[in-house]
């Protein structure tokens, strides 16, 4: 199977994709991650080459992370008009990113696939399903993913999410380029000192 044929397994999928009609960019690799979306020009980046089912979960997130679109925007403007501070800049875009974990997870679950072949950490489907089995609704559900994203959390699998948002906000509150190894390959992982997230608003 090609990842549209996972997608086409998944109503949840679907559905938001047909509600949202979004304009996407296929990349065969050569990208510094396997999927992101440009929230101010509403374009998802998909690289095709990853396994089928990864990239159909990576679609999946971010067809969420495009429909919270106008949120992404309001706190980058907030970021940049000095409104937010980082640490709330940060807690903000976790709580989003949450939203798309648990969409994800939900559309894992339409796959009916063994627990093995998850392609994302897995402890975000054990929060999932730990939850869903106490009858929580979404809302607690990415509550939990968000706590447990903010101390554990990666981006492109490397990045500590608390320091790649921390450098995001750096780059619109306060015109700093985003640092040149977080489009570099490497295995090290870079964290955030808790001092650095205490910083307030220019």
């Amino acid at each position: 199977m090609n990842w549209r044929d996972y997608v086409k397994k998944s109503k949840t999928a679907r559905d938001l994709e047909r509600s949202l009609n979004p304009d996407i960019k296929l990349h065969q690799g050569g990208v510094s991650s396997q999927a992101n979306t440009d929230v101010l020009n509403r374009i998802i980046h998909l690289d095709v080459s990853q396994d089928p089912m990864k990239c159909a979960l990576s679609y999946s997130y971010e067809l969420v992370n495009l429909s919270n679109a106008p949120k992404y925007n309001s706190i980058i403007h907030k970021a940049k008009i000095g409104e937010m501070s980082k640490a709330r800049f940060v807690k903000s875009i976790i709580n989003l990113e949450a939203e798309a974990v648990c969409f994800r997870c939900r559309v894992f679950r339409d796959f009916s696939v063994p627990d093995s072949d998850v392609p994302f950490r897995k402890n975000y489907l054990d929060i999932y399903d730990a939850c869903k089995d106490k009858g929580l609704d979404d809302e607690k559900i990415i509550n939990q993913i968000s706590l447990w994203m903010g101390e554990n959390g990666m981006v492109r699998e490397r990045f500590s999410v608390k320091k790649y948002y921390s450098d995001l906000y750096d780059f619109y509150a306060r015109n700093k380029q985003m640092p040149k190894f977080y489009n570099e390959k490497q295995n090290k992982t870079i964290v955030v000192s808790s001092d650095d997230l205490k910083m307030t608003p220019r």
